[in-house]
């Protein structure tokens, strides 16, 4: 029996195989999630850093990097004041 299949044509099959590249990279890529400020915030993975350590001569810097673990949780200074935005303008005089 003879096969009356035609064969798809070049421009057809880039088309496709375009379609399927777009259709793959919008699905499933990589999320963002924004986290307020000063909302405490779980280790996902280990991490080596620096930290901040309180003494009698106020808060000093680690010599040395610790590891924090996964599964703690970090959370901002309440003390800390949020920093002033770089293209932030002082009020103009009489507000």
């Amino acid at each position: 029996m003879k096969s009356f299949r035609r064969p798809i044509p070049r421009w057809m099959a880039y088309a496709i195989l375009c379609a399927l590249g777009v259709s793959q990279t919008s699905c499933g890529g990589t999320r963002a999630v924004v986290v307020p400020e000063k909302e405490p915030v779980q280790l996902a993975e280990d991490v080596r850093a620096h930290v901040y350590v309180e003494t009698k001569q106020g808060r000093v810097k680690s010599n040395n990097k610790v590891t924090l673990h996964e599964g703690q949780w970090i959370v901002t200074d309440p003390g800390e004041e949020p920093d002033e935005p770089a293209n932030a303008q002082a009020p103009a005089p009489g507000e």
